[in-house]
């Protein structure tokens, strides 16, 4: 079923990343991670029927820089759980984070 999955970023608040061939697909992937951690945030990488089936030519990279983070879980109750009373203080680094990612569509190399 096709279906237009741009609302669903919307209403979660995330940002989507939309490739245009498969070589985009592979670069924008890479921009996903990046922006993810830099952010904090899902990233959404919305693919469609023409791009999931399509055969081209793809350029790899020989070495990707992976992004050091802590290895394991840390338990945050106040990051992890939206109760109502810890959904209210996310908010609003959730609106801060929208207007920040907002900036960054205004300058995307891509």
């Amino acid at each position: 079923m096709k279906q237009d999955n741009r609302h669903f970023a919307e209403l979660a608040k995330v940002p989507v990343l939309e490739p245009q061939d498969s070589q985009s697909a592979y670069d924008l992937m890479a921009c996903a991670f990046e922006i993810s951690e830099q952010f904090d945030t899902p990233v959404m990488l919305r693919s469609t029927t023409r791009i999931s089936h399509s055969k081209s030519i793809v350029v790899v990279k020989d070495t990707r820089t992976l992004l050091t983070r802590k290895i394991g879980f840390s338990l945050n109750m106040q990051r992890w759980v939206m109760l109502p009373v810890n959904a209210r203080v996310r908010h609003v680094a959730m609106e801060d984070r929208m207007q920040k990612t907002g900036r960054l569509r205004r300058n995307f190399p891509l």
